[in-house]
């Protein structure tokens, strides 16, 4: 237990480019988190469209981890622990929404999965 516990709460000592992979990955999730709350079609309407139940609780409960595990990786505190909920909400998110792109008929395959740019 005591190997278990060192293993997810004792911080990391590597080389200074882990803040750069970690600069990244807290960010992305960090703000994803953030426009759950703040912006509807990233947030209730995506769920909603997507088909997970209780949109509305799911939205902001996958939004609090967001923020919260996002925040520890760019911290660099407990990042083991916060890699856990963040790879299950990836993986989810992946699955849901990337996949099924990829086997759609009218989709365009791969391509259809890239993010679509940004309007004014």
């Amino acid at each position: 237990m005591n190997a278990l516990r060192r293993f997810f709460f004792q911080s990391d000592t590597g080389p200074p480019s882990i803040f750069v992979i970690r600069l990244a990955v807290g960010l992305i999730f960090f703000t994803q988190g953030l426009l759950k709350f703040t912006d509807p079609k990233m947030g209730v309407e995506r769920f909603t469209r997507i088909g997970f139940p209780q949109p509305a609780f799911t939205a902001h409960f996958v939004g609090c981890f967001e923020i919260v595990c996002g925040a520890l990786v760019l911290l660099g505190l407990w990042t083991r622990l916060a890699a856990i909920p963040l790879f299950l909400i990836i993986s989810t998110a992946i699955a849901s929404t990337k996949l099924p792109e990829l086997t759609h008929p009218q989709g365009s395959g791969s391509w259809s999965v890239t993010p679509a740019p940004i309007s004014p």
